[in-house]
């Protein structure tokens, strides 16, 4: 992802990889909510994972350099193909 499609997918959901110094990173979740030129960065607010209540926002906003931000699939699975129209 870069600058210019983080900035068209506000308040759309994306996955962070986090790297902790393990062989694999971790994928977070989270909410694009800001997109700052000036320091490169996109704001994502972070989402945790409770049983009883399954995902929530935290509100705790990080952020994050555009490269490690991926549109998860099944979000784009849901979005009409550029240029078809909805039909009624």
């Amino acid at each position: 992802m870069n600058l210019a499609e983080a900035a068209a997918h506000i308040d759309g959901p994306v996955l962070c990889y986090e790297f902790d110094g393990r062989a694999y990173p971790k994928l977070r979740e989270g909410v694009v909510r800001e997109v700052s030129v000036t320091r490169r960065a996109v704001r994502v607010e972070m989402r945790y994972t409770s049983a009883s209540a399954g995902y929530r926002l935290t509100g705790r906003c990080l952020w994050w350099t555009p490269s490690l931000l991926r549109v998860p699939q099944w979000w784009l699975d849901r979005q009409p193909a550029a240029g078809s129209e909805e039909r009624q």
